[in-house]
């Protein structure tokens, strides 16, 4: 169970706070909290909080020397401003400093050069890839930037800047109309509502999967006639709004009411399916809101049963695909812009200011997309191969 007990679970009408095998590690153990109801979930949080506690505690103490780089990234994890930062953007940095730390963070700043940073770079390229080495390089310079306000280094004399980085290809994959509606047909068959809600509203909106999987009861509105998402992004904390379709409108009523009960304004709306212990044993698992992992695991499984297991396009190309709808039906790059919640568009700041209704530039996206869909599945955009009537008349004797 997630919100105000985690780790907390019911079986058979008792509850248990159940840590992982990180907790298990710090010496904590399953404990039995009787039926389930407030006093075991008061137990339950009393766990839970002692956990944290020493988990605080434990992170407070850095494992480093002082003045080396692991120790000063500790220190700007310790800081509010790390604290400010929205969580996908600490993931990305976390993310970069898996590959840092085992190389450079017992060594203090200066001791690194341009020699040795070149090494480890190119060294990542051949065993991960040009993904990972221009991330890796990217977060050492956010963190050579901060170990410089520590006073640790000098900013003007990061050793990373002598590497010209290969940039990543990017992604340009893309889906239509047609190949969202079998995925969210087949996500409601498999009984996949939360997925199939969440697969729609993004195709609607064109939110990134993060914004909708986050998505809270309070942030749900009408305006009008129109069923509304008002919301900030995620990463940005950009306000964004979004209309729902007919569909979406339906697929999200009937997920709500699957849930059998009201859900508080602060609560995360969509919820993995959960589970129940299999032949060989294993513990029941309540429904829980989305991470951006079982999303990403679930929407796996409806693609390969859909499109079979050699399609690899993902959810967040969805962004991109109803993107290209709207500019190929002619919508400007500023009402592109208020509709993604980015600076797409130079000027979106002051097409918001001037537009006096969001919801009706958002709409006319959405009317866009319409039109660039339709022009995007006609003749002119069809792909095939180039002949010409007087091949086939010269009968099969074609030289190749």
């Amino acid at each position: 169970m997630t919100g105000p007990y985690p780790h907390y679970v019911v079986r058979n009408g008792r509850g248990y706070w159940v840590p992982t095998k990180k907790m298990k590690a710090m010496g904590f153990s399953c404990v039995a909290c009787g039926p389930d109801g407030i006093e075991a979930r008061r137990i339950a949080l009393e766990q839970e909080r002692e956990y944290q506690r020493q988990r605080r505690s434990k992170e407070a103490s850095s494992r480093y020397r002082s003045g080396t780089i692991g120790w000063g990234f500790d220190q700007f994890r310790q800081s509010e401003e790390w604290k400010r930062k929205p969580a996908p953007t600490r993931e990305e940095w976390e993310r970069g400093w898996q590959y840092i730390e085992p190389t450079f963070a017992d060594f203090p700043p200066k001791a690194v050069t341009f020699k040795v940073i070149d090494r480890w770079y190119h060294g990542l390229l051949q065993a991960k890839g040009v993904d990972t080495g221009w991330r890796a390089v990217k977060t050492w310079r956010s963190v050579w930037s901060v170990l410089a306000v520590l006073r640790l280094c000098d900013a003007s004399k990061d050793p990373s800047k002598g590497i010209r980085r290969i940039q990543p290809t990017s992604r340009t994959e893309r889906w239509t109309d047609d190949e969202v509606t079998r995925l969210i047909d087949r996500a409601e068959e498999l009984g996949m509502l939360a997925l199939a809600c969440i697969l729609s509203i993004a195709w609607d909106t064109v939110f990134s999967p993060g914004d909708v999987r986050t998505l809270k009861r309070k942030e749900l509105f009408q305006i009008g006639d129109d069923w509304v998402i008002d919301r900030g992004r995620l990463k940005t904390g950009e306000r964004i709004l979004g209309a729902l379709s007919d569909r979406s409108r339906r697929l999200l009523e009937n997920y709500l009411r699957s849930l059998g009960r009201p859900l508080a304004g602060e609560e995360i709306i969509f919820r993995t399916r959960g589970s129940q212990p299999s032949p060989k044993g294993g513990r029941p698992r309540d429904p829980s809101p989305y991470t951006k992992n079982t999303l990403a695991k679930d929407f796996r499984i409806l693609r390969t049963d859909v499109f079979g297991p050699d399609e690899k396009r993902k959810l967040l190309d969805l962004r991109r695909s109803g993107t290209i709808e709207a500019i190929v039906g002619d919508a400007t790059a500023e009402q592109v812009g208020v509709t993604l919640g980015n600076s797409f568009g130079t000027s979106k700041k002051i097409q918001v200011t001037y537009t006096p209704n969001q919801l009706e530039t958002v709409k006319k996206v959405a009317e866009a997309r319409k039109r660039g869909r339709a022009a995007l599945t006609s003749a002119k955009h069809q792909v095939r191969p180039l002949t010409f009537d007087w091949e086939s008349e010269m009968g099969d004797d074609c030289p190749e």
